[in-house]
């Protein structure tokens, strides 16, 4: 695992961020950096959380006790909804224990799928946006390059109109809970 104390380091200042929140721009490029800064949206989210990805089968992020524990007590409160759109979705997500935890709250969760990629600059993009201020965007999915924000209303506003406008159109396609 990359070195535990520039991870400590870097999970502090994102916590911070999160805490207080500014609208101050961060950057991150490594999965478990991915993994740092979803966990404090998860632990700050109020309402929603909108995640446009892949397939989500990382276990670091998907199979890691403290994000499960944060996901799960988000959750607790059934006003609050997650959705997740999937542009390489893999029935093995079933098996992960993110997903259980999703099926145990399925009245708040969605998951659609598409075919549709999503691109900017050449470079194929996923992002987590939520409560209409808090957002972490790959520039690049394959490396994980990313930038956030804990309090950008107007970036985030954009990611999910975005995020909506392509969630609830005929190219998405439910996920159904077996």
């Amino acid at each position: 695992m990359y070195n535990e104390y520039i991870m400590n380091i870097y999970r502090k200042k994102i916590f911070a961020l999160a805490e207080e929140p500014k609208a101050k721009i961060f950057f991150n490029s490594r999965l478990e950096h991915s993994l740092v800064v979803h966990t404090a949206i998860v632990k700050y989210s109020k309402e929603h959380i909108y995640i446009l990805c892949r397939s989500f089968c990382d276990d670091i992020i998907v199979e890691n006790k403290e994000y499960l524990i944060y996901m799960d007590s988000f959750l607790s409160n059934p006003k609050r909804k997650v959705k997740i759109l999937f542009s390489d979705y893999k029935e093995e997500f079933k098996e992960k224990k993110l997903y259980k935890i999703f099926k145990a709250h399925k009245n708040q969760v969605e998951m659609k799928k598409t075919n549709c990629k999503f691109f900017k600059d050449n470079k194929e993009i996923n992002f987590t946006v939520s409560d209409g201020r808090t957002f972490r965007f790959e520039l690049n999915a394959e490396k994980k390059i990313a930038v956030g924000n804990f309090n950008n209303e107007k970036q985030a506003k954009k990611l999910e109109d975005f995020f909506l406008e392509t969630f609830n159109s005929e190219k998405s396609n439910n996920i159904y809970w077996n």
